[in-house]
């Protein structure tokens, strides 16, 4: 479950600790997942709420995992600019080489790595792969 300053900022808290006490109660796993800013060590006021937030999980007993740091992309980038290094260029921890695959998604109509499983079978898709 993401929980931190960022998402808080627009999914209101209640029912998330609504839902996380109902899958607590339900042996339903689930952990917390927050976004740091800069990392999770730093003391900016974003970490320091979301520090805040975590502690109102404390009664469920939910372990929090390592989480994300935030990147300069988009809204981050704008918003956050001052908590980024100067000279810092947009980039994104989702962007992937596309040269170097390692998993794949498949979208609802059957599209592929430029290549579609209801006319192609998958192995052929992946041998003729190229970006």
């Amino acid at each position: 479950m993401s929980v931190d300053a960022f998402h808080q900022e627009t999914i209101p808290l209640q029912p998330v600790k609504y839902f996380a006490e109902c899958a607590a109660e339900a042996g339903i796993p689930v952990w917390l997942t927050p976004s740091w800013l800069v990392s999770e060590e730093d003391g900016n006021p974003y970490n320091e709420r979301t520090r805040r937030i975590l502690s109102e999980f404390e009664p469920y007993h939910i372990p929090t995992g390592e989480g994300n740091i935030i990147f300069p992309s988009g809204n981050a980038l704008k918003y956050l600019r001052e908590y980024f290094d100067e000279n810092v260029t947009e980039w994104s921890a989702y962007d992937e080489d596309p040269a170097d695959v390692r998993t794949l998604s498949f979208l609802p109509d059957g599209e592929v790595l430029n290549g579609n499983i209801y006319n192609t079978d998958i192995l052929e898709i992946i041998r003729s792969y190229k970006p």
